[in-house]
């Protein structure tokens, strides 16, 4: 069975790398995986990027035309998926038996083109795109339930808008292409189920995996060590790709999370703060606690010595599908405390492998983190359990055979 991801990246962005892990756990369980990517970063030969100058010249191209037609327009992230790909000619010359589509935005594919391809299609959703008009993640608008049109994200009040016209061309993709559908979180699944796109699909529940090999308890010292960080003391890490864009991933109620940290009294001294993913440095810092904002943290091993090193890990998003943060840090046995929204508390069990707090909740989020900064007893059994639901739940074996199952119901062989 020959296998083929699409995605736009192989290692840029959470949705890239959760291709990424999965199509290196398929290798590895013996299946013949390749993956497709309009920007290849990693060294892997099974990994196909752009061939030629051409081709590469064309994928920056589409980017950049897809972002003059559109995001002017859109106040978060939104992408058409309209642009010639040139996808159809290279995907039948791999001769795939099955092609699992990932995050193929920025002018990677034109939804018209799984229409053409005449294999079973796979499509895990790392964000709503999928059965949206257009955005990446709705925010509070519900229109994709109703077929979307007077987009709030394009400021539009027309019915029949670019997001209108988006649904209409899913629509009629899904009705030639069949595609089967993956939601790695239960949130994302009913959003999913609740849509005009998918609401006769099949969609399915299927997590993502995280190597727990890599991410796994470390001596925490010399993790520390090797990144530069204070040996002594608490730490507390946050961050997330573009932690500070926008309102979703919850930067503001960190920042105010943050002043409310400093102004409480902790055993051993206050913590220090630890920020991953901010493109300006310098926006987290407040009195009464030291910040290393360490911009952009390329590596996992680099990423697995962070989560070893922290004592706890903040995510504090108003709206996510099943973020690998989280599942990297319960890999390294460091207990969460994050928003009860999305996929994350399809991972971290109240009480159990960490806390969950209400979005928005700057004081409720500040608190949590204090209470397991001064449980030492509480802090390290929460790590241990967050380690053990990883090794159940999202570890390679788990998640392949569930995506081999899946193929299988294509009428792919194995």
């Amino acid at each position: 069975m020959r296998i083929l991801h699409l995605s736009a990246y192989d290692l840029l962005g959470g949705a890239a790398k959760a291709a990424f892990r999965l199509h290196g756990a398929l290798v590895e369980a013996g299946e013949d995986s390749i993956m497709l990517v309009r920007q290849k970063d990693s060294e892997r030969p099974d990994v196909i990027g752009p061939e030629g100058w051409l081709q590469r010249v064309s994928t920056k191209v589409q980017r950049r035309a897809e972002r003059v037609l559109v995001m002017p327009r859109a106040t978060g992230e939104f992408s058409v998926g309209s642009l010639p790909d040139g996808l159809l000619r290279r995907v039948r010359a791999l001769r795939p038996d099955v092609v699992h589509v990932h995050w193929v935005s920025h002018g990677f594919l034109k939804l018209e083109t799984l229409a053409e391809l005449g294999v079973p299609i796979v499509w895990t959703m790392h964000d709503m795109w999928a059965f949206t008009g257009g955005c990446h993640y709705s925010g509070e608008c519900e229109r994709y339930r109703a077929g979307c049109g007077k987009c709030p994200m394009l400021e539009s009040a027309r019915e029949d808008d670019v997001s209108r016209e988006g649904v209409e061309r899913r629509l009629r993709m899904e009705a030639v292409a069949g595609v089967r559908y993956v939601a790695p979180s239960q949130w994302m699944a009913r959003c999913a189920r609740e849509s005009v796109v998918c609401k006769s699909a099949d969609v399915r529940v299927i997590p993502n995996t995280v190597g727990a090999g890599n991410f796994s308890p470390r001596d925490r010292a010399e993790a520390r060590r090797r990144l530069g960080l204070p040996v002594d003391g608490k730490l507390v890490l946050a961050g997330a790709m573009a932690m500070a864009a926008g309102e979703r991933k919850g930067a503001a109620d960190l920042q105010e999370a943050l002043v409310r940290l400093g102004r409480m009294t902790f055993k051993g001294g206050a913590p220090e703060v630890v920020i991953f993913g901010t493109e300006n440095r310098g926006r987290f810092q407040r009195d009464g606690l030291t910040v290393h904002e360490l911009g952009y943290v390329s590596g996992e091993d680099n990423m697995a010595d962070l989560y070893a090193a922290a004592d706890v890990f903040v995510a504090p998003s108003k709206q996510d599908n099943l973020p690998n943060t989280v599942m990297e840090a319960m890999a390294a046995g460091t207990p969460v405390v994050g928003c009860r929204v999305g996929g994350i508390p399809d991972m971290v069990d109240d009480g159990v492998s960490g806390l969950l707090i209400s979005p928005g909740d700057a004081g409720g989020l500040a608190e949590a983190v204090a209470r397991l900064l001064n449980d030492d007893v509480l802090r390290l059994a929460m790590g241990g359990a967050g380690r053990e639901k990883v090794e159940r739940c999202y570890s390679p074996a788990v998640v392949t055979a569930a995506y081999r199952a899946l193929y299988a119901d294509c009428g792919v062989g194995t």
